[in-house]
């Protein structure tokens, strides 16, 4: 069995799943640490408990997605659109949850 050699019914190698797993397991450990020194970070400032705990997981979130869309690059999968859709749908999550904060600072 080669590590060149194709899984059946897929255009996606063995030396591909190899490096998705490495990648993967890189990658969460990687994110763990820099999420755990951000907290510790934060914890350091004069911020809420609660924005401390937001900002936190939302680096968590972010770091998460980034390493699933490495994980799809390194099977040889385009992700220019799905990134694309994933900004959008971003930008239009935050702009709904920053609503009132925007309708506040314009009244005052």
């Amino acid at each position: 069995m080669s590590w060149e050699q194709t899984i059946p019914h897929t255009s996606v190698t063995l030396i591909q799943v190899l490096t998705a797993v490495i990648v993967f397991a890189a990658g969460l450990i990687v994110s763990k640490i820099v999420t755990t020194v951000f907290k510790r970070q934060l914890k350091k400032t004069n911020l809420s408990d609660v924005l401390a705990e937001f900002l936190g997981r939302f680096l968590s979130i972010l770091l998460f997605v980034t390493v699933i869309l490495l994980v799809l690059v390194s099977l040889g999968v385009t992700v220019g659109s799905l990134l694309l859709s994933l900004s959008a749908v971003m930008g239009l999550i935050l702009g709904f949850g920053m609503q009132n904060t925007i309708n506040n600072i314009a009244s005052g």
